[in-house]
């Protein structure tokens, strides 16, 4: 069980600073109900990098948008995509003192179609009030601002390799950098919005399936989706992400002509799949097609809609109602899963016998 580190040193945004003033004890976020924010702020930044993409496509760069904890709440506010603006999050803001002795626990995540990566931002947020670095790749090609149209395939492959991208530049941070060493990439959960369910589940293992995919790319949905051998080919190498514990895949159903039919069967890692209920995405389908050798749970929200998940305004469920839910379920899944939290409240969260709200059904394989 992850404990809080005490005495640690101050780093801010630009740089490593020397200690300040006494601030007192590091809060533990595994203290804090997992339903309200945790003890710190969240800030912002964003970093740039690249990496060879497979079947000779040379380079490919990407902007990640990172979420961390701070000790300071204030100063300018980002605005995700040019358009969306967070009031609840500082750009740049000091990086907190460490709260876990090996690090901050990281959570990744994959937006959906067309979306971009500060689309979950209020997860991300909470993640980072708890302790957490919290990061999103924009999917080049598939963001709201450079879409590509029809969508190629190689962007079924290139999606979870983003993925790994991501979590390769924390790795690798230059020695200046505030997160360098600050994170720990022992403990990795992921969740992926929407289209962001397939990266999910390809990140977390899920075999994908050559016949089903050269059958869609001859007269289905792949059919002008520039399918060549050479990429088709890629599908078979390694695209799952070691480094993950947990998966969450929201607001998104099955995608059989990637996975097949069994191909969600070799899952490695446990997966919390959340939906709403007023977004028929063919969940129940999905959780029932899935081996019962995955370790599953699916959580339906009552009146949630697709983005319930996403930016929200639900029609039958209030972002103040909904968002809570969500955070809670999600952050408990990860402390439990991730984190090895044997609090009994969490636990029980995770094992369905206590519910954040009566709002939320519960079915578990």
């Amino acid at each position: 069980m992850f404990v809080a580190a005490l005495g640690a040193q101050t780093s801010a945004c630009g740089g490593n600073e020397e200690p300040g003033p006494t601030l007192g004890p590091v809060p533990d976020p595994l203290s804090y109900d997992v339903a309200a924010d945790g003890p710190f702020a969240a800030g912002y930044r964003t970093l740039t990098t690249s990496y060879e993409s497979p079947g000779g496509l040379g380079a490919r760069t990407l902007t990640l948008n990172i979420w961390y904890p701070s000790e300071e709440a204030g100063g300018p506010t980002p605005v995700y995509s040019k358009l969306f603006g967070d009031d609840d999050v500082y750009v740049d803001a000091p990086l907190a003192r460490p709260a876990f002795e090996s690090g901050a626990p990281v959570l990744v995540h994959s937006h959906g179609f067309r979306g971009y990566g500060g689309n979950s931002s209020e997860l991300m947020r909470h993640f980072a009030t708890h302790g957490w670095v919290a990061i999103a790749p924009d999917h080049r090609d598939n963001t709201l601002l450079d879409a590509v149209d029809p969508l190629p395939l190689y962007h079924h492959f290139q999606r979870p390799l983003d993925i790994r991208a991501a979590l390769d530049a924390l790795a690798t941070l230059a020695p200046n950098d505030p997160l360098a060493g600050a994170v720990d990439l022992e403990h990795v959960a992921m969740s992926g919005h929407s289209f962001g369910t397939f990266t999910a589940w390809a990140s977390a293992g899920a075999t994908f399936a050559r016949a089903s995919i050269e059958a869609a790319c001859e007269t289905g949905e792949l059919a002008r989706a520039g399918c060549t051998d050479a990429l088709i080919d890629v599908f078979t190498t390694e695209l799952a992400e070691p480094r993950l514990r947990a998966a969450i895949p929201m607001a998104g159903g099955a995608r059989d002509h990637f996975f097949g039919a069994d191909g969600y069967d070799t899952a490695k890692i446990p997966i919390l799949l959340m939906t709403g209920t007023d977004d028929d995405v063919g969940a129940a389908s999905l959780f029932d097609k899935v081996s019962a050798d995955v370790e599953l749970t699916w959580v339906d929200i009552e009146g949630g809609c697709h983005q319930l998940f996403g930016f929200g305004g639900c029609k039958n469920i209030d972002d103040a109602v909904g968002f809570p839910i969500v955070n809670a379920t999600a952050l408990a899944f990860a402390r439990f899963h991730v984190l090895g939290d044997d609090d009994a409240h969490v636990a029980a969260i995770v094992g369905g016998t206590e519910t954040v709200s009566e709002l939320l059904h519960y079915k578990s394989k």
